[in-house]
């Protein structure tokens, strides 16, 4: 600084001070909140022109000017402190910057005694009216905005939407503040020019704050003036963000425009940008690069329609989830919200609704949004995923996107956006291929969607909106109709018969039902062409119809070698060559060593007829009635079907190729016997049968079969309730106790030697039924001494009685007819009166019986435990199935030598588990005699086992 500044005294700062005007630039950082610029427009409202005008009044008199009054003569008074604090230039001349100084002055308070140049100015109008202010009596003053902003004059003729002023749009929000130019009516910025700071007060919706905005822009618009007129037929380029980005952008745009005019020979920018894809000199090259790098200015102003939205919440409310909202609320639901009637929110709604069409169709302020909703249209055609809303609109509120989508014309906007009167076809009206019933002409699908407004990118979009449409194979199928309809489309694309495995799988999911499968195959417009591939009936060829079938066709000619047909059928229809050799035992063929022929009529089959070997199998003679017992299955409770043995059908008087009806409380039920099937006879459902005995999966069934009469019976057996052989035996079989009390009736009804009866229910099977018949009492002089023998054999280790595989005799029953029941003991066998004596000794005896029944169950038990501790009983258990626990322990203890279960167990140190032990406990010595007890006593002493005497 110079002397001259530094000497120059406070009185002289003062007066400078006082003359300062409330528009200088030198109090503009004095201006930087709303509050601090609204204060200054206050006081030039009220007549105040400089600094001194307004720090003459004292504080009673600052009260009483209109637009200050008590509630901001504090923050004049403030203002003006901090004003006349800071502004100690060192430079007399005006500056834009106004460094604050340090002096060792104090500042004298604001009053009218300190400001000598202001006391001989004139007080305001309003003080000569005794302090009081009336509307309109202010001075207007006396600045237009043409005085004002004079660089505004040079863009006089220009119109208020003339492109190129944008190049004065500087800061985030010049464009929103040149909008409200149009508040004024102006269509030119000429029509500007005569206008006052008073006037674009009075304006409606622009305050204090926007006035200021507005000022601050046309500063920058009037700075911008030779710019514009320079480039006059240059389209103004996007506003930096700072000063300093516009003076390089500038720059930049001059090196890039001296190249392409005086090199390239571009007169447009239009040419311009076509020669910028040419070779450039590296430092025009470099220029443009970084031009093209800038960022365009963050628009943080809200769009129109969210000022309109924030102007009333109750218009907000209904135009949000009313209009926007893809669950709109019920006018109900606002009016209780907002404690209105009905009517008066559809009022609400309409006003609100008219309101906003009519500033989206005319308002100058709205054309953001109308670029918004034609943005939408552009990216969003007729018909368009929703999230198309968010990429066309990403700076936008959803509520917004929404009422722009309305706007533009969209009747939905969620899921997806649909153009009002838009309606896609529906699967029905889509065309088909040619020789096809279910593959659409996509081709003509997607010209029909171009047709409607539908944009290529959203094509694939609105095919899979159409219900009933789907792709296989890539290729467009109408997918609405049964599992049929879907298995027909995917061979019409396919175009070769499909694995029925497969084609389940593609018409009715993973996991395809049974049902789905049959209702293919049977379906007429289909054709099983193998036993595993479908077709469609229409391309011809050979049917598929059965294994047995095929065979039938080929046989016909006359005799084959078995394996060369089934590899001749194997390799034609995909079937197993085991299946062919499996259907060869049905009754229709007849196979001699290794050639099969057709079965003729005089060589009728033979049906099999081995009662013993058919778990379950038992025959009442005396009642004509066939027993089968069976358990119940999910195939039977569902109403399949099943087979029968061939032994109950010969029993019914059916032959291969017969069928017959059963009579049941539920009504006829079909038997057949087909002859083409390996599987025997078969019997339909008995599910109603089974719905009301109560049965479920696991239970045990017997079927009875009524030979008199033809009918069935069914009886779920019910778990044991008390612990008698008879009792159980009758239970598990549905046999009579007569019958079932004597081995030789039950042998009979079997089809079995009695001596063979045990053995011959275990190898088919009947383990239950067997123990139980093991426990029946024998005659009284035991078994016989052949038995005894081989019971012995079994006892050491050695094999069983009776082989499982031979076949045992049968029990003559000349006609079924003549069979009557024994009754007194009457013609019955040495074996049967034995039953009986024994039987009768039992029950003469109760309490004999029982401790029988309670040794039955230890041996029973010890057995178990031999098995957990890895001993195999199976010998020791056959012996015991054959004559009973208590006669196999007799046996036992007449043996010289400790059997091989002995041994073991006392190599295991588990003698406690021997039958010898069991014998030796005091609860059973007495079933048992003397010499039986003394020997097995020494045995086990002799071994190590203590024997409690």
């Amino acid at each position: 600084m110079n002397g001259e500044t530094d000497d120059m005294q406070p009185e002289s700062r003062v007066d400078r001070l006082a003359e300062l005007s409330l528009d200088s630039p030198e109090l503009s950082p004095f201006r930087q909140s709303i509050r601090e610029w609204t204060l200054f427009e206050l006081l030039k409202a009220d007549g105040f022109t400089t600094v001194g005008s307004v720090a003459s009044l004292s504080r009673s008199e600052l009260c009483d000017v209109p637009n200050i009054g008590e509630q901001s003569v504090d923050e004049v008074a403030e203002l003006l402190d901090r004003i006349r604090t800071a502004l100690r230039w060192d430079d007399p001349a005006p500056s834009s910057h106004l460094p604050v100084v340090d002096f060792d002055w104090e500042p004298q308070p604001l009053s009218p005694a300190g400001w000598d140049v202001v006391e001989e100015r004139p007080k305001p109008k309003w003080q000569d009216l005794g302090g009081r202010a009336k509307v309109g009596d202010a001075p207007a003053s006396p600045n237009t905005l043409g005085s004002e902003f004079p660089g505004l004059t040079l863009l006089a003729g220009r119109s208020l939407s003339d492109p190129l002023l944008k190049a004065a749009w500087v800061e985030p929000g010049d464009g929103l503040a040149h909008s409200w130019l149009a508040r004024t009516g102006a269509a030119l910025i000429g029509d500007l020019l005569a206008l006052t700071r008073q006037d674009l007060l009075h304006l409606r919706g622009l305050g204090p704050s926007k006035v200021r905005r507005l000022y601050d822009y046309l500063g920058r618009l009037a700075g911008a003036a030779p710019t514009i007129v320079a480039w006059d037929d240059v389209a103004a380029t996007p506003a930096p963000d700072t000063p300093s980005a516009d003076s390089r952008r500038h720059a930049i745009l001059e090196m890039v425009v001296a190249w392409a005019s005086s090199v390239a020979g571009a007169t447009t920018w239009g040419e311009a940008l076509m020669v910028s894809a040419e070779a450039m000199p590296a430092d025009v090259a470099g220029a443009w690069q970084e031009l093209l790098a800038m960022d365009l200015p963050a628009l943080v102003e809200r769009s129109p329609l969210a000022e309109f939205l924030a102007d009333d919440p109750r218009r907000s409310r209904v135009l949000i989830d009313r209009v926007a909202s893809s669950e709109p609320l019920t006018l109900q639901e606002l009016a209780t919200e907002f404690g209105v009637t009905r009517e008066r929110m559809r009022q609400i709604e309409s006003k609100s609704l008219e309101r906003l069409r009519s500033n989206f169709d005319s308002s100058p302020t709205w054309r953001v949004v109308r670029w918004a909703a034609e943005r939408v249209v552009a990216q969003a055609g007729a018909y368009a995923p929703s999230d198309v809303l968010a990429r066309a609109l990403p700076r936008w509120s959803p509520a917004e996107r929404h009422l722009v989508a309305r706007l533009a014309g969209y009747e939905r906007s969620d899921p997806a956006l649909v153009r009002e009167g838009l309606k896609l076809p529906n699967v029905a009206e889509l065309p088909t291929m040619a020789d096809t019933d279910f593959v659409v002409d996509e081709y003509e699908v997607v010209e029909r969607l171009h047709a409607l407004g539908v944009l290529e990118q959203h094509v694939e979009f609105a095919l899979s909106s159409v219900t009933g449409v789907s792709r296989v194979d890539g290729q467009l199928v109408r997918w609405s109709g049964s599992v049929v309809d879907k298995a027909v489309a995917v061979l019409e694309i396919r175009d070769e018969p499909q694995n029925i495995d497969q084609l389940v799988s593609a018409a009715y999911g993973e996991g395809g039902s049974r049902s789905a499968r049959n209702r293919i195959f049977e379906d007429p417009r289909l054709m099983r062409v193998t036993k595993n591939k479908v077709g469609l009936r229409r391309w011809g060829g050979v049917r598929y119809s059965g294994v047995a079938e095929l065979m039938l066709d080929r046989l016909a000619s006359g005799p084959m070698d078995l394996d060369e047909l089934a590899d001749e059928l194997a390799e034609r229809y995909e079937i197993a060559s085991a299946s062919v050799r499996m259907y060869a035992a049905a009754p229709a063929f007849k196979v001699t060593g290794d050639t099969i022929a057709l079965r003729s009529r005089r060589e009728p089959y033979v049906p099999r007829h081995k009662p013993w070997k058919v778990r379950g199998l038992y025959r009442q003679s005396d009642v004509r009635t066939t027993v089968w017992c069976t358990a119940v299955d999910n195939d039977m409770l569902r109403g399949s079907g099943r087979s029968i043995p061939q032994e109950i059908a010969s029993d019914l008087g059916l032959r291969p190729g017969d069928r017959t009806e059963l009579t049941t409380a539920a009504g006829l039920i079909p038997v057949a016997w087909s002859e083409t099937t390996h599987s025997g006879p078969h019997i339909g459902s008995i599910r109603e049968l089974l719905e009301d005995s109560g049965a479920s999966v696991g239970d045990q069934l017997a079927l009875r079969f009524n030979l008199a009469d033809c009918g069935l019976e069914v009886r779920v057996i019910r778990p044991p309730t008390q612990d008698d052989v008879v009792e159980e035996l009758a239970r598990l079989t549905t046999l009579p106790k007569s019958l079932v009390a004597h081995r030789t009736r039950l042998a009979a009804a079997v089809g079995i030697a009695p001596a063979d009866l045990v053995p011959a229910l275990e190898a088919r099977g009947d383990g239950e039924v067997a123990s139980l018949v093991a426990r029946l009492p024998l005659q009284a002089g035991g078994v016989h001494d052949h038995d005894a023998d081989q019971t012995s054999n079994m006892a050491a280790g050695g094999g069983a009685a009776v082989s499982a595989d031979r076949h045992p005799p049968r029990v003559d029953t000349p006609n079924r007819d003549s069979v009557a029941p024994n009754r007194g003991g009457r013609g019955a066998t040495d074996l049967e009166r034995e039953a009986d004596s024994t039987s009768t000794a039992l029950a003469s005896d109760p309490d004999q019986a029982t401790l029988e029944r309670e040794y039955e169950r230890a041996v029973a038990n010890a057995m178990m435990q031999m098995r957990s501790i890895g001993y195999d009983e199976a010998a020791l258990r056959k012996l015991v199935a054959t004559v009973g626990s208590r006669r196999a322990s007799e046996l036992i203890a007449d043996l010289a030598e400790p059997t091989a279960a002995f041994v073991a167990l006392h190599r295991l140190g588990r003698l406690d588990l021997s039958i010898e032990a069991q014998m030796s406990s005091r609860p059973y010595r007495g079933l048992f005699e003397s010499r039986h007890l003394s020997r097995i006593t020494r045995r086990l002493q002799e071994h190590g086992f203590k024997v409690d005497l």
